[in-house]
């Protein structure tokens, strides 16, 4: 039986890096940190939020990459909602 399944990151693992898949369309500046909020440049569907230092020099509109560790994934039952 095939399930589908979605998956999960928390902000703080994935890493702004230079690049031009994402581009950059708010920035909350909070003190000691940065939630930086992109959109995939070929699916503005897709959204990925990146916590950053606040020492990042990346400004609305700029073009971007990321990174993470695939062991920080977390995968979910998308019909359940459980994770797997």
């Amino acid at each position: 039986m095939d399930t589908e399944v979605a998956v999960g990151l928390r902000p703080e693992h994935i890493t702004i890096r230079q690049g031009s898949d994402f581009e950059i369309f708010l920035i909350e500046n909070l003190g000691s940190e940065k939630y930086i909020y992109l959109k995939a440049v070929e699916n503005d569907s897709l959204e990925v939020t990146v916590k950053a230092d606040v020492s990042i020099a990346f400004q609305v509109g700029d073009k971007c990459g990321i990174e993470f560790d695939c062991d920080n994934f977390h995968v979910f039952d998308k019909v359940s909602g459980l994770r797997i």
